[in-house]
């Protein structure tokens, strides 16, 4: 993602955080979205083993698919997908995960699920794929994505985060030029301050991260944000009084 920052210096880039702190940023109100949704087949009495089953997934991977297997058992084949899911995020399986989402994804299509509940699934399988470094499936889940909402900030930081992943910068630069809003939300600032980044424009940058820490100063983007600048004016330091000895020979 960082090929232009690699060309001012070789030990900056790494320091940046990724997009993958979309997933801290948003998985919270995906998994509330889609656990609404499949709150339904509830027993008359005692505990839902859904809910059972969720809780294990956050601490218990292994016992939380066990759990699944007993829902699946039980004809809940969507609550069974979506415990699986997390389950597999706490064993470090993305892949698993992701595969898990997309299952529950086309379940919630077939089952005819409103569009905000069936983009936070969609969403939350590009972001498990993005940890598994699966790009094709991150691409995929986001075309689809875009057939719900093309505009959602969360689908377009999201794209813009697949376009640097894939050296086009520029592109994920124009893509959130493309969009006004009145007021940028986090993700977008933060993204778009990284897409500078990667296309050599640090102080645009520096400003979309000093603009997002002002608006939303509590937010987990702005604790990124902070670091980011950090680094970033210690690197623009840098480059003001050693920039020779900064380049590196290769790419």
């Amino acid at each position: 993602m960082c090929q232009a920052a690699r060309r001012v210096f070789a030990l900056f880039c790494p320091a940046f955080l990724s997009g993958s702190l979309i997933i801290v940023i948003t998985s919270g109100s995906m998994v509330l979205l889609v656990r609404a949704a499949l709150a339904d087949a509830v027993p008359e009495a005692g505990p839902d083993p859904y809910e059972a089953c969720l809780a294990a997934a956050s601490g218990d991977g292994t016992g939380a698919l066990a759990l699944a297997d007993t829902l699946e058992a039980a004809g809940r084949d969507r609550a069974a997908s979506h415990c699986r899911a997390l389950a597999y995020e706490t064993l470090e399986r993305p892949g698993d995960a992701a595969a898990e989402m997309i299952a529950l994804t086309d379940a919630l299509e077939e089952a005819g699920a409103n569009g905000e509940t069936r983009l936070s699934a969609m969403l939350s399988a590009a972001d498990f794929a993005w940890q598994a470094d699966d790009l094709a499936t991150v691409d995929a889940m986001l075309d689809r994505a875009s057939g719900i909402d093309p505009d959602a900030p969360a689908v377009l930081v999201r794209r813009a985060a697949l376009l640097r992943a894939r050296g086009e910068a520029q592109a994920a630069v124009d893509l959130l030029a493309t969009k006004e809003w009145e007021t940028p939300g986090p993700e977008i600032l933060l993204e778009r301050g990284l897409a500078n980044v990667d296309t050599g424009r640090l102080p645009a940058a520096r400003a979309d991260w000093v603009r997002l820490i002002a608006l939303y100063p509590d937010s987990a983007a702005a604790d990124a944000a902070r670091r980011n600048l950090d680094r970033l004016d210690a690197a623009m330091e840098l480059i003001e009084t050693e920039p020779l000895t900064l380049l590196p020979l290769t790419p």
